[in-house]
């Protein structure tokens, strides 16, 4: 497969790593209708829902359909309403802009990078200390 092929590919790769203690879950690849379920899934897992902390890096992404939109919005919702802290970062132009359309950036806390968004989980998490 040559390289703009590949590019082009639909899949959605989810991994998840530990930073001191914030989960990190990295996105690589592109949210559609049919890859947001395995996200939403993903994002609702026991893992994910038991750190307090979390860092969806969404650097990697270069599209989101309406399903996928739907997926983050919901876990930061869920996020907020069981006292977790959820910051999406690295946020691509075109899925900002769909953020931005369905009316959900309001209701995200974003920061520009990866590392942005450590060091606000970190200064938080030192407040509550």
């Amino acid at each position: 497969m040559n390289d703009s092929a590949e590019r082009l590919r639909w899949v959605l790769e989810v991994t998840t790593e530990c930073a001191d203690d914030v989960l990190i879950v990295t996105l690589i690849g592109r949210i559609s209708a049919r890859s947001a379920a395995g996200l939403a899934e993903h994002i609702e897992s026991p893992e994910v829902r038991r750190a307090h902390h979390v860092v969806l890096d969404m650097t990697g992404v270069d599209y989101a359909s309406s399903d996928g939109l739907l997926a983050i919005d919901g876990a930061a919702e869920r996020a907020r309403g069981e006292g977790r802290t959820l910051i999406v970062a690295g946020i691509q132009e075109a899925v900002w802009t769909a953020l931005d359309l369905a009316g959900l950036l309001p209701k995200l806390t974003t920061e520009p990078t990866r590392q942005a968004a450590l060091t606000l989980m970190r200064a938080r998490m030192n407040q509550r200390s």
